[in-house]
């Protein structure tokens, strides 16, 4: 039986054949790239841009709706960079990781005030721009500008390992260079972005983490994994992150048919987003909670407040469990961080205080 360490020797790019792989690849790409609304056979780089950004630790069937609704509001940098902030916050909301939308809406305003309305077309240039690391780069001036770039995301990390039979595990910065080394290694001179979004599709439809389809693979007869029978262990499971737990307790404020909503700091968990009044619980009394999130205008006309059933929310590395009060008073003016809101109308909130509002 081979070691691991004759596992690993043969796994170098030079044992299999590159152009084959690439050839492959490009063919199957040919008949079963899949249909997403931001794939054109003329690419426009403020789209691609746009789609790689929300695409940024999210699936494909969340981003689409917001994709379609976004490029409606800002069909070009120069209507994206000229919307008021909160406008973009709000279309943002649901979607999480809501400092994206700060990078998002940041970009915009560099690319059209600072670039005349042009994005950069190299890998270096783009990792210039708020929110863009070495993935981002590499996808959007592959597939925007037919860049010779390599990629390296979750899917991308995925194939390669199990081609090549790297057994280490993907959160070691040595495999990291190792697959990125590969990448550059297999990228082909032309059709390059085709060749990056195959990589995607590939790892998202086929060779998937639990039982990936190997008949139907491209690379089925090449894949040093599926050979050996490894497909199963490869790449080794990621141990998960306990999720950390987060008590809030949050007031649904009510005002002739308004909602009282404060806007969150421009750092930290929410980022810029409006939220429900909330506080870290920590034994706080209801008392207590008031004083230290409502204005004193607020607390002046506001009733007794009820109690009403939990909600719990859970973000990636955080499980956040609301104690939820209701109260109402009257609509008065309020600092410049408050607001009222309609309370039938479409909300800019994260799904956390969407969740919250639903239940009371």
């Amino acid at each position: 039986m081979a070691t691991a360490q004759n596992r690993k020797q043969k796994s170098a790019p030079g044992e299999i054949d590159i152009p084959q792989l690439r050839r492959r690849l490009l063919r199957w790409y040919d008949r079963n790239r899949r249909d997403l609304p931001w794939r054109s056979d003329n690419p426009d780089p403020y789209a691609v841009w746009l789609s790689e950004m929300m695409l940024q630790q999210t699936q494909t069937a969340t981003v689409a709706p917001y994709y379609a609704a976004f490029l409606q509001a800002y069909p070009d940098v120069f209507a994206l960079a000229a919307a008021p902030r909160g406008d973009v916050l709000a279309m943002w909301a649901g979607q999480g990781y809501y400092r994206r939308a700060h990078n998002l809406h940041d970009t915009a305003k560099i690319v059209a005030e600072e670039l005349d309305g042009v994005f950069p077309n190299t890998v270096d240039g783009l990792m210039k721009l708020p929110g863009v690391g070495r993935y981002s780069a590499g996808a959007i001036a592959s597939i925007a500008y037919d860049v010779c770039a390599p990629i390296l995301d979750g899917n991308v990390k995925r194939v390669l390992s199990r081609v090549f039979a790297i057994e280490q595990s993907q959160s070691d910065p040595q495999t990291i260079a190792t697959l990125w080394g590969i990448s550059g290694k297999i990228i082909p001179r032309k059709r390059c972005g085709d060749f990056n979004q195959a990589m995607m599709d590939l790892g998202a439809t086929v060779c998937t983490p639990k039982v990936p389809k190997c008949d139907t693979c491209p690379f089925k007869k090449i894949c040093i994994a599926n050979n050996r029978g490894l497909t199963d262990v490869i790449p080794p499971a990621r141990q998960r992150r306990i999720p950390t737990r987060l008590d809030l307790t949050a007031l649904v404020v009510e005002a002739n048919g308004y909602v009282l909503l404060h806007r969150r700091a421009d750092s930290g968990l929410w980022a810029g987003m409006w939220e429900l009044p909330n506080v870290e619980a920590n034994g706080k009394s209801i008392d207590d909670v008031c004083e230290a999130i409502l204005p004193a205008t607020i607390r002046k006309s506001l009733g007794k407040l009820s109690k009403s059933r939990g909600v719990q929310h859970q973000l990636t590395h955080r499980s956040v469990r609301f104690k939820v009060f209701r109260g109402s008073c009257k609509k008065v003016r309020l600092p410049k961080t408050f607001q009222w809101a309609r309370a039938d109308d479409t909300l800019p909130l994260p799904k956390a205080f969407q969740k919250v509002l639903s239940a009371v």
